[in-house]
């Protein structure tokens, strides 16, 4: 695996240390037996101390309320329609015989929605949609949404919704986006008309010099295939747009912020007429950090219907919209002395974004930052690439990195 070094790189000029030992011998030196210089003189207040949760009474005595566990009066149950293609056009959506079901309120699909209004976890990656507007991305991306009175028919209506697909080009693998492809994931993003999203190329010391002097180097390849966070509770939101223009969202999230953003940049409510209540959380390990297209679509259907709708994942959907640790395709090499000691560390890495974003930006950088962990290395190399593919989006679990 060989990643080309970003087109038109600065050059950057490398001041070295006039005494590179200086900087680490204050911490090389042993400190007294018993004695820490951050320790306070009259011991530590929670450090060693047994401190219980505050929300483990109401969790353990059955008393939290969760995102499902909430009931509105005269609310409706909505269900999504979810892509059975990794890539394709929409040509044209039938929700005749769904609209004509007794006891659906409404339907909304992608087509039907403004363009402009997309958003996004970080403000340089605003790529994603409350539903499809012109293509499907992943087997699983959001097509529709129903609104009806109960859960059955709600299910039945969106087995009625009709879809007309024109397939387009699939990309399996993240390598095969790294050069021009036929047809990008995203029109608007790709670098070079091709499926790559970011491009990291970081540098300090001089790690050719070291490598060629080091007494041992080895070199490997490795391939993380990714996980999923299988968080207890499935994915839930209600939202209710008041009398009063308030729009009020309910959320099983773990960022509400992200979402209180997100919701006012898809619905064009200020952000003081939103509310984004967050209940207790039947775990996330980061993947529920995201603001997701269901929350946006359940939003913009409840301010369609002016009555409270809530959208409740399965086990199956929870999988569909699920975000878990990028899959990476790492080459590692690392030089040493005879003592031990690393002198240098290179890196080029390969990550799968998935078909959106998301923190993917965050991610390319830490999968290099963060691998040296607590150990010194003089001389450091990274180079990566972050590519979209036609999957499952992919985002934090359990911190950002790969």
């Amino acid at each position: 695996m060989t990643l080309e070094p970003i087109p038109d790189k600065r050059k950057a000029v490398v001041v070295p240390d006039v005494d590179p030992e200086a900087k680490w011998r204050p911490y090389r030196e042993p400190l007294p037996a018993g004695e820490h210089p951050h320790r306070p003189a009259e011991g530590f207040k929670l450090l060693g101390k047994r401190v219980p949760l505050i929300d483990g009474p109401s969790k353990v005595s059955g008393q939290a309320v969760y995102t499902d566990d909430i009931q509105l009066p005269n609310m409706l149950v909505a269900k999504m329609l979810h892509s059975t293609r990794p890539h394709a056009r929409i040509k044209a959506i039938d929700a005749t015989d769904a609209r004509n079901l007794a006891g659906v309120v409404d339907v909304l699909t992608g087509l039907e929605l403004d363009p402009t209004r997309k958003f996004g976890v970080l403000p340089l990656t605003k790529d994603e949609e409350p539903l499809a507007l012109e293509k499907v991305r992943f087997i699983g991306d959001y097509v529709a949404i129903v609104a009806a009175e109960d859960e059955w028919t709600a299910k039945e209506a969106v087995r009625l919704l009709k879809v007309t697909y024109e397939d387009l080009p699939s990309y399996l693998k993240p390598s095969e986006g790294l050069k021009p492809v036929p047809e990008k994931i995203h029109p608007d993003i790709g670098i070079d008309q091709s499926n790559v999203q970011k491009h990291v190329d970081q540098e300090f010391g001089r790690p050719d010099e070291a490598f060629r002097a080091a007494d041992y180097s080895v070199r490997r390849k490795w391939k993380f295939q990714g996980v999923t966070h299988a968080f207890t509770e499935p994915h839930c939101v209600i939202a209710h747009y008041t009398a009063a223009g308030r729009l009020v969202v309910w959320s099983a999230t773990q960022v509400p912020h992200y979402v209180h953003r997100a919701l006012a940049e898809v619905t064009g409510l200020p952000m003081h007429r939103i509310q984004v209540i967050r209940p207790q959380v039947g775990g996330g390990f980061g993947g529920k950090s995201d603001p997701f297209p269901f929350e946006m679509a359940t939003a913009l259907l409840a301010m369609r219907t002016r009555r409270p709708v809530k959208l409740l994942f399965d086990r199956e959907h929870s999988f569909y919209s699920g975000r878990g640790r990028h899959p990476t395709e790492n080459e590692f090499a690392l030089a040493m002395d005879r003592q031990g000691n690393i002198k240098a560390l290179e890196i080029e890495a390969v990550i799968d974004g998935g078909a959106f974003a998301s923190f993917g930006i965050i991610s390319t950088y830490y999968n290099g930052v963060l691998s040296m962990g607590p150990y010194k290395v003089p001389n450091f190399r990274y180079r990566a690439a972050a590519s979209t593919r036609t999957a499952s989006p992919r985002g934090p679990c359990a911190g950002t990195a790969p």
